[in-house]
This record gives C-alpha cells, structure tokens and sequence, in this order.
C-alpha cells in the first residue's frame, strides 16, 4: 500500500519585498477587490454572463418597457403623445365628454401654433388691426361702386345664378365657416373687419342694396362677411407676407386664405362663432325673380 505524500510545495515571489516564500496549493485564490466591487465574485464557467440594463427592467416587476410612446385623441382619434394624455387625465378624472372636447382642442391648438410658426404667418396685433383697417378704405369703395372687380362677389352672384344657398345660413350649412373665410385672421379678425366695414360704410351699403340684387341677396351683414370681408383680409395678408414673399399675387394671398382658415378658426376663434356670423340680417330669404339678371 503506497503512503500518503503532502502536496509539494511551490514558491511565490512576493511583489513587495521581491522575497520568495512557499505556500501549499490548496491555499485559496483571492479575486482582486476592483472584481469583488463589481460583484462578480459568483461569476464560474457555468454561470450565465450578467443581464444588460434593458432585461433587467425588464424583469423587475413594475416597469413597463413595451409602454407605447403614442396615443390616440380620445376625440377625434389622431395621435397624440401618452405622457401628454396621462397628464390630462390626472387632472380631468374620468374623462368625460367635455373633457374629451377639451383635451381635443388642446392639443390642435398645440400642434396649430408649431404649424403657425412653420408657415411663418406673423403676430397679429389686435389692438392695432382696427387702425391698419383704415388704410384699405379706398379697396372698399372702389368694390362698392365698381362690384365688377371683387373676386369673391363674382364667386357669390355666381353662386345665385345658379340657384344655390338662398340665404347665408344656407350657405355656411353647405360649404362651412370657411366659406366666410379670412383666412387665419379667423372669427376674431372677422368680426373686427366686419365691424369695422359697417361702421364705415353701412349706409352706402343699405343705399345701394335697394339695386343690388347680389347685396339684396345676402343682406348688409351677410354681404359685408361673404365678399368684403374677405377682400379685406386678402390685402392684409400680401401686407403681412410682405417681407417673405416681396411679389405676392393676388392669387396666391386667397390661396393662403384658404389654406390657413382652420388654423385662424382654432388659434383665432371667439365664443359662439356660428352666432358671430349668422346674424338675423344675413338670413334672409332670396327672391327667386330676376336672378338670371345678377
């Protein structure tokens, strides 16, 4: 029977005094501390290599990684940011109807003011706007008393050769708000050019809708709203676009109009608009005889 033999014994140079002792090979191994620090001391050739951050959340209970960053408007069903509907619903619980209606707008308004400012349409000052009015009395009259030259009334007495929206709540009913269109100057901004253009000129408009079948046709107000109005608004908007487009036609200041009346209508609106320009005046009726005369 062979006797038990001891391990042998190996040296080991020690890095400090550059001494040389002996130590038996079973003494056990110490990780370096900067190992232990990050906690990798159970680590062996079996284990499974440390978790990234992202499956580590992933696996704590709690923490939502497959939480979308997008909603939809509960209203009108375009999307919208979750941090931002969150929000609102810890402020409106329950989120009822009005409250739907209100998140709505919100966040149209929100995202009008970024397409406002893209499109590079100016601060409108309002307290001036009455006072900037004054400068386009001459495109007034000259309409009044030569109608051959306004754009949109030749648009409107097309309009009632035709037979169509015998009335301005008809029409508005047909074509929209829009259809009185002052582009983004809005509700607001029409309802100051139409007080305005009363204040001015209400009496030559009266005088001559006795005959004018096309301002018969509509009414002072209706009249005022439908062709002067947006011709006002017209010049404003090649004097507002002055410095960005020097040569401006005429046609594309309307285009403009068109196409910035939704923004006007939620940046630039007033309460009860549809009572704004549907007035008691501008309803009445359309006498069919002698149209075909406009």
């Amino acid at each position: 029977m062979t006797e038990f033999q001891a391990p042998p014994m190996f040296a080991i140079n020690n890095a400090d005094d550059g001494s040389t002792g002996t130590s038996p090979a079973s003494k056990e191994f110490q990780l370096p501390s900067s190992v232990e620090a990050l906690g990798l001391t159970s680590v062996t050739p079996l284990s499974s290599p440390p978790l990234p951050p992202t499956e580590i959340e992933n696996d704590v209970p709690g923490i939502d990684s497959e939480r979308p960053l997008e909603a939809q408007c509960p209203m009108c069903g375009a999307s919208v940011q979750q941090e931002d509907l969150d929000d609102f619903e810890l402020q409106h619980p329950g989120m009822e109807f009005r409250s739907q209606q209100l998140f709505c707008r919100m966040h149209k308004k929100r995202e009008s003011e970024e397409e406002w400012k893209q499109r590079g349409y100016p601060d409108i000052d309002w307290e001036h706007l009455p006072y900037r009015l004054r400068n386009y009395r001459p495109v007034i009259y000259e309409i009044l008393t030569k109608p051959k030259v306004s754009h949109f009334r030749g648009n409107m007495a097309e309009r009632l050769r035709r037979g169509k929206d015998r009335n301005l709540m008809m029409h508005v009913h047909h074509e929209g708000l829009q259809s009185c269109s002052v582009g983004y100057y809005g509700p607001r901004g029409l309802k100051i050019m139409t007080d305005f253009i009363l204040a001015e000129f209400s009496d030559d408009i009266r005088r001559l809708a006795g005959s004018d079948k096309v301002i018969a046709a509509r009414g002072a107000t209706g009249y005022v709203q439908m062709v002067l109005a947006p011709e006002l608004a017209t010049k404003l908007v090649m004097d507002d676009m002055r410095q960005s487009h020097p040569n401006m036609k005429v046609e594309e200041a309307r285009e403009i109009l068109g196409s910035s009346s939704d923004l006007g209508y939620l940046l630039n609106g007033l309460e009860d608009v549809e009572q704004q320009v549907i007035t008691s005046e501008s309803q009445q009726i359309v006498v069919e005889d002698g149209l075909e005369d406009l």
